[in-house]
């Protein structure tokens, strides 16, 4: 079974993600993650783009996401940069690297329930899944968010700075000729703007049983 969260940068789709696979005893899939870590062995460690994907493998370890590499796994504190925010949002509009990378993400519905979050997971990874929902929240609550989150690097930068790195990712996203941020057909939209963490996840829970219950047999 699959249940699939879209939306643009920043709008919580992770930590969301995360927190309902937990209460609904699933896999959380963070499809963003081959992206950073394909942007990551590219752009610092000038491995070649597209052979990349072949010697990796997406799995989890005490139900956190893990992406391996050559059969090592790929520390997640070196994926989260402003460098590797702008490169990640680069290749994933790289047609060729999307065909490479979609095998690796549908693969694991095959074996495991799962949350899959990113930018097109009701529109093209997962388009069957169960129950698909869009989160998303306005620009600089976005940004405001990002600078309060210590696991991301934007130390000395300003909130405006922030927003603006925010728009320019949203305007590659949605503009890209491949898989372009979208609202998947017959997604629910969750507009987090003036709600808690907990008010959002506890509103998407609530869309989640609604529809598993509309498509109980």
């Amino acid at each position: 079974m699959v249940i699939t969260i879209d939306g643009p940068v920043a709008s919580g789709k992770s930590s969301v993600a995360k927190e309902l696979a937990l209460r609904f005893g699933f896999n959380h899939v963070n499809t963003g993650l081959l992206y950073r870590v394909v942007a990551y062995l590219s752009a610092v460690h000038n491995n070649n783009l597209y052979a990349i994907p072949a010697d990796m493998r997406y799995d989890f370890i005490d139900d956190k996401p893990i992406v391996f590499w050559h059969e090592v796994a790929i520390d997640d504190s070196f994926l989260y940069s402003p460098l590797i925010d702008q490169e990640a949002s680069k290749i994933s509009a790289d047609a060729r690297l999307r065909a490479l990378l979609l095998p690796i993400q549908q693969a694991l519905a095959l074996t495991h329930k799962i949350i899959a979050d990113g930018r097109d997971c009701g529109s093209v990874v997962f388009p069957q899944a169960k129950v698909k929902l869009f989160l998303t929240a306005e620009t600089m609550v976005r940004a405001q968010r990002l600078m309060d989150n210590q696991d991301r690097h934007y130390a000395g930068m300003s909130v405006e700075e922030v927003a603006h790195e925010i728009i320019m990712r949203d305007n590659n996203d949605k503009n890209r000729d491949v898989a372009p941020l979208l609202v998947p057909t017959g997604a629910v939209i969750v507009d987090s703007t003036e709600l808690t963490f907990e008010q959002t996840v506890e509103a998407c829970q609530a869309f989640i049983q609604r529809g598993l219950q509309d498509q109980a047999p």
